[in-house]
């Protein structure tokens, strides 16, 4: 494929338009023919609905037109059961989309148990595994001494039947959560999990890694309208 310099940007656009492939317009000036043969390969992994992985080359999930270079990674890195490039962009925001939303209702859920005046509490409620943060469930000084017994029960039927991939505790122990300063997840030893890092959260007066507390207990994700 060929791309004369006049018109380029208006080639690029179409392409991103038909292709979902991202040709940046500072290139105008550099089109070599390595690039035009990129374009015209990631035309034909597009346009052939060839399967490409889910994660790009930093282990997330990678959203948004992707250069040509990149699409021709993602294809190379395919593996089974992957979608074609333009039903995994789709998938790929989808999903971000839904654990976004996911942690933003948890997040904002309230206690309302009655205070001493009263007044609905507004702290937030205890996390419980499969739930998250529940409105109307107890916070730490409103959940009843079985509540919070049964949140560490099951913690520790968590940590008993399965190991954490996040930050590779066996079963039987406790995940380990990195405390030093200034290093990054991947040198205190962590790995991402569904392309992101593993989030901590309390369970039963103790923490544990979500995606462990998930292989036992997943969540259905929906996104918010």
């Amino acid at each position: 494929m060929e791309l004369a310099v006049d018109g380029f940007n208006r080639e690029a656009a179409r392409i991103e338009t038909e292709y979902g492939i991202a040709i940046h317009p500072e290139r105008v000036g550099n089109t070599h023919t390595d690039l035009a043969h990129y374009i015209e390969v990631a035309i034909g992994i597009v346009a052939r609905k060839l399967p490409v992985a889910v994660y790009g080359a930093d282990s997330r999930r990678w959203t948004g037109p992707q250069s040509p270079r990149q699409v021709f990674a993602l294809y190379e890195a395919a593996g089974d059961n992957t979608a074609d490039y333009l039903t995994q962009m789709a998938l790929n925001a989808e999903r971000i989309k839904a654990k976004k939303d996911d942690l933003d209702r948890s997040l904002k859920q309230k206690c309302l148990r009655p205070k001493t005046n009263g007044k609905p509490c507004q702290m937030r409620p205890l996390y419980q595994a499969g739930v998250g943060h529940q409105e109307g469930f107890g916070c730490w000084r409103h959940a009843t001494d079985d509540e919070k017994l049964e949140l560490e029960k099951s913690r520790i039927a968590i940590e008993v039947k399965t190991g954490c991939p996040g930050c590779k505790a066996g079963p039987g122990e406790v995940c380990l959560i990195p405390t030093e300063d200034g290093l990054t997840p991947a040198q205190v030893g962590l790995t991402m999990v569904d392309g992101e890092w593993p989030r901590v959260r309390v369970l039963g007066g103790a923490d544990i890694h979500v995606p462990r507390i998930e292989l036992i207990h997943p969540r259905v994700l929906e996104p918010a309208e």
